[in-house]
């Protein structure tokens, strides 16, 4: 059996080290009305992981299931939301990989499907 699994992957266009990224994205959370709380209180948790040169943030929560539309909507609502292109990847038995582009001006509609 392979692996399955959702994430998104966020472009740093604006260059920021790990903790002015945190803050920028928890600041435009809470403009979409998100609230930053413990993880035993929160109804939805992301993970954020940080490449070495801090160029891509990987992005994924429990909520995500393979291929899943809430995975799908939060990468065009983030690519939006920070201005910045995303891709949406779903690993499926690890014998397939579909990665979609979401573009920052399209929102939540993929622009680019492989």
């Amino acid at each position: 059996m392979g692996n399955f699994f959702t994430s998104t992957q966020i472009y740093n266009n604006e260059k920021l080290n790990r903790e002015e990224f945190i803050g920028n994205f928890c600041g435009k959370m809470a403009e979409e009305g998100y609230v930053t709380c413990d993880s035993d209180e929160s109804e939805l948790s992301y993970i954020l992981r940080f490449a070495d040169n801090c160029k891509w943030v990987t992005i994924t929560s429990e909520a995500y299931e393979q291929g899943n539309e809430v995975s799908k909507k939060d990468t065009g609502r983030i690519a939006k939301m920070l201005g910045t292109p995303c891709v949406n990847t779903v690993v499926i038995d690890s014998d397939c990989a579909i990665l979609e582009l979401y573009k920052q001006i399209y929102g939540t509609r993929p622009c680019y499907v492989c």
